[in-house]
């Protein structure tokens, strides 16, 4: 089922996104990248509209993954792409009353913009 595939996807992308953090150099952005469209993959089922839920908790993957991939390649401008993302689950977090999500989210925002700031 759809929601299954969804599911596979995301835990596909959390997987690479682990791995090419622990390969690093050109190997490891291979890898992200792969996270990312495994990411991608899963928010094709859960959409805003469909599964708020499931998309928030994909928003949040995509910005751990940014701020991972700044990590290993150093490129400062995917620690603004991770507060976006993070920006976009957070809207559902506070509309949904998720607070352990919100908490998750802003604790990973934080970092992000602690990190982006530090990379000017």
């Amino acid at each position: 089922d759809a929601q299954g595939w969804a599911t596979t996807q995301m835990n596909l992308g959390v997987l690479l996104r682990e791995l090419g953090a622990l390969q690093g150099g050109p190997e490891g952005l291979e890898t992200l990248a792969a996270a990312r469209a495994a990411f991608e993959r899963a928010l094709e089922v859960w959409t805003r509209a469909s599964d708020a839920q499931g998309w928030a908790m994909t928003q949040n993957n995509l910005g751990y993954l940014e701020q991972t991939i700044a990590d290993t390649s150093g490129e400062r401008m995917a620690y603004a792409r991770a507060v976006r993302h993070y920006r976009l689950a957070l809207d559902v977090y506070d509309a949904g009353g998720d607070e352990i999500g919100r908490q998750r989210t802003l604790a990973n925002l934080a970092e992000a913009e602690r990190k982006l700031m530090g990379a000017r």
